[in-house]
């Protein structure tokens, strides 16, 4: 025997091993997405059929397409599904699972969940930004803004060179990041499709009709980006392509092919090198906090600079997505799309940014709800007083394991006799 910083030698001991016949229990289901569900058990599981994914079905009509083993202790696994319908109860049966002795979970073993599911939206709105373009619209001319600066940031999709040389047009509507690959997007999620400058020297872009980024003593930048043809065709795509930004004050944009660069009046500029294919969603975030800017590409630092400023700058000019000027009075056209703008005020934490790119990757889940439990047990005056939080229905029963009715009318706090035979309570979800 051993403990650390010392042995000792027993004498001689028989160690009786009992066999493990026991099958896993799940211990919870949870959707992580609207196409992800989270199933964790009791113990390490064999991996071959914890893959295996004709082992799980779902209520509602929803197929379960892939199972992934993961989890610290080998006892979670990840199922890839259909969509499901974000807050529907649905009921997942399991069967033919194994531990790693063997023992199958018995066919048709059943848990229940609702889909709580924390969209990406929900992620980025929880840090309050004042401006949040989502690109879900179908139709019209706006681009509507649900960041807390309001209807006056509502955008509005223009075509042609700039600010005086453009009239408004419908939307232009693309595939944002969708499930299996982003899961923490609808699978019908929309995005900004922007077709660079046409032969008439004009483009698409969007006026948000507010200067959104004057006088900022600290502010913050997020987007998902997928350029068409940067790598393709260099020439085509072009040089000073506007992203998001305000001409004069905070221009953002690909300075070249290869590029991406912030600059501002006041605080300097930052650039960082974009090597990702075309085609592909990328998530890309600034945060400047008023001593230095920073990018991240994927939740990922990638580049520091800029310098200390009280002022990023102002100007006379509107925030601009995608074109319309945004280095220059005019042009600057995007070729590609975008998808969940978000423009904060402040300089949010670098983590938050990690947690943005994973809530769009993977998704999450809201907590769970706190069961029923006691919460106290008092003796006063010949009565015991049990008190529980939660809900639920206090039973009792003179067996500790089984035998449990419910108390009559019983609510918290609850007082009856100390007196008499031994009774056990338990609260019943």
């Amino acid at each position: 025997m051993s403990v650390p910083g010392a042995t000792a030698t027993s004498t001689e001991a028989t160690l009786t091993v009992v066999k493990d016949t026991t099958p896993p229990k799940i211990t919870r289901a949870g959707a992580g997405s609207v196409q992800a569900v989270t199933v964790t058990f009791d113990e390490p599981l064999e991996k071959t059929s914890a893959e295996t994914a004709s082992n799980y079905t779902i209520s509602g009509g929803i197929t379960v397409s892939a199972a992934v083993l993961g989890g610290s202790a080998s006892n979670v696994v990840r199922l890839t599904t259909s969509a499901m319908t974000i807050n529907n109860p649905y009921t997942l049966t399991v069967g033919g699972v194994k531990d790693r002795y063997n023992n199958a979970v018995p066919a048709g073993t059943q848990a229940s969940y609702t889909a709580k599911v924390v969209t990406y939206g929900d992620i980025i709105l929880s840090d309050k930004p004042i401006a949040f373009y989502r690109f879900e619209e179908a139709s019209g001319q706006v681009a509507k803004n649900a960041g807390t600066f309001g209807v006056p940031a509502d955008g509005l999709w223009k075509l042609g060179s700039g600010p005086d040389d453009s009239s408004p047009v419908d939307v232009s509507s693309g595939e944002g990041p969708r499930p299996s690959e982003f899961l923490g997007f609808d699978p019908a999620n929309r995005s900004a499709k922007m077709t660079g400058l046409d032969a008439n020297s004009q483009g698409l872009w969007i006026d948000t009709q507010s200067p959104l980024l004057n006088n900022l003593k600290a502010f913050s930048l997020e987007y998902w980006v997928k350029p068409a043809n940067r790598v393709t065709d260099p020439t085509a795509f072009g040089t000073r392509i506007g992203l998001v930004g305000q001409n004069d004050a905070v221009e953002y944009g690909f300075i070249d092919q290869n590029t991406v660069q912030i600059w501002s009046s006041g605080g300097g500029s930052l650039n960082t090198t974009y090597t990702f294919p075309d085609g592909e969603w990328h998530h890309v975030a600034t945060i400047a906090d008023g001593k230095s800017i920073k990018n991240y590409y994927d939740g990922k630092l990638v580049g520091t600079g800029g310098s200390v400023t009280s002022s990023y700058g102002s100007s006379t000019f509107n925030v601009h997505i995608g074109g319309g000027g945004v280095y220059d009075a005019t042009g600057n056209f995007f070729t590609g799309e975008f998808d969940e703008v978000a423009i904060f005020d402040k300089a949010i934490p670098a983590d938050r940014i990690a947690a943005h790119f994973k809530a769009g990757k993977e998704g999450g889940e809201l907590p769970a709800e706190e069961g029923a439990k006691f919460s106290g047990i008092q003796v006063s005056g010949g009565n015991v007083t049990i008190t529980w939080t939660g809900g639920g229905t206090l039973q009792q029963s003179a067996n500790v394991q089984t035998g449990y009715t419910d108390v009559a009318g019983a609510a918290s706090p609850y007082s009856t006799s100390a007196s008499g035979a031994a009774t056990f309570y338990r609260v019943k979800q």
